[in-house]
């Protein structure tokens, strides 16, 4: 009988023992914060010269249009600009790896205080929009893995949900990765007023960012973890 009574509780009691390392595993793995780890082991691709976008023609640099934020303050810049009829629209792709809040971001180094609204897109993730009398703005985040993201806590999301693999634990455990790829690949769209005025000014930017991502997305995932 007590033979029999073993049998049937070894199961049981050899899961509950495993749900609780795997538990306690867990609560250590997230509660601590991540390793310092040296700038040198995040990866700096090189940015293209020219980054097609459907319906899109791309052109030298318009006289009309600025860059908003410094390009020599990031690891890696670039801008792009278009033209589509009479609309042309500029886009600023900064690599940054200290700050992700798309929002911030635009505050910071674009000098656009105003507030924005966030937007998803359900097979690209979230972007921000903006506009004033003068100019049409769209803001995000593109990660390597995973969706586009706005605020601190999607980007955290974003990058646990898509960026934690077995690999990357461990290389976070021997302290040669961070946790999480501290990479944003920050994407700044900025359309001028037309002198035909869409009658919705956020579609300009919105046509923009989906061939921009697609293209983004398709390129960034075959890039190292970081």
């Amino acid at each position: 009988m007590n033979q029999f009574f073993e049998q049937k509780m070894r199961l049981p009691f050899l899961i509950l023992i495993c749900t609780g390392v795997w538990f306690s595993c867990l609560k250590i793995l997230f509660s601590q914060p991540s390793p310092s780890i040296p700038q040198a082991v995040v990866t700096v691709p090189e940015f293209p010269e020219n980054v097609p976008i459907p319906s899109w023609k791309s052109l030298p640099k318009p006289l009309e249009i600025k860059e908003r934020s410094d390009p020599d303050l990031f690891p890696q810049a670039e801008t792009y600009y278009y033209q589509q009829n009479n609309r042309v629209v500029q886009v600023e792709m900064r690599l940054v790896t200290n700050e992700e809040d798309a929002r911030t971001l635009m505050k910071q180094y674009a000098n656009i205080s105003q507030p924005v609204e966030i937007r998803e897109h359900p097979n690209q993730g979230f972007y921000a929009v903006t506009a004033n009398p003068d100019y049409t703005y769209l803001t995000a985040c593109i990660n390597a893995r995973g969706h586009s993201t706005v605020t601190h806590l999607q980007f955290k999301q974003n990058g646990y949900r898509y960026g934690l693999d077995g690999s990357r634990l461990l290389a976070w455990l021997t302290r040669e990765q961070p946790l999480r790829d501290p990479r944003c690949f920050w994407t700044l769209i900025i359309m001028p007023a037309s002198d035909v005025p869409l009658a919705n000014p956020l579609e300009g930017v919105e046509e923009v960012w989906t061939g921009w991502y697609d293209w983004w997305r398709s390129h960034l995932r075959n890039l190292p973890s970081t």
